[in-house]
């Protein structure tokens, strides 16, 4: 398993861990994050601490689960950007697609801010 997901203080959290560049390991993030949209859950936080290494398709994940959370309501944020990803988010000019925080706790707290 290379995506772990997990609760803290009522938002879900997805940990994608280690490199992902195409196959099974980005099918496995994407079919996590598809299962959170479709229990019905609004708000979820993609921590990218642990992440390495993504491709174009780990990307597009993300996009599209951005925009299908964004659609039904919710929020998918990113959090602990290590530099490379930070780095390929703004080459290709999708950060500011993203809230993205520097850490869990203040994604957590931002979406929470967002609520009121």
């Amino acid at each position: 398993m290379k995506v772990k997901t997990y609760v803290k203080d009522g938002i879900e959290i997805v940990e994608p861990l280690g490199t992902f560049v195409g196959g099974t390991d980005t099918g496995e993030l994407d079919e996590k994050l598809s299962a959170l949209l479709g229990r019905g859950v609004k708000e979820v936080v993609v921590d990218l601490g642990t992440t390495v290494m993504v491709n174009a398709s780990f990307i597009a994940i993300l996009l599209r689960h951005n925009k299908g959370f964004r659609d039904n309501g919710g929020e998918l944020v990113l959090a602990n950007l290590t530099k490379e990803i930070e780095r390929i988010l703004r080459i290709a000019k999708l950060a500011p697609v993203f809230h993205i925080y520097e850490s869990i706790d203040q994604a957590i707290a931002g979406l929470k801010a967002e609520k009121r």
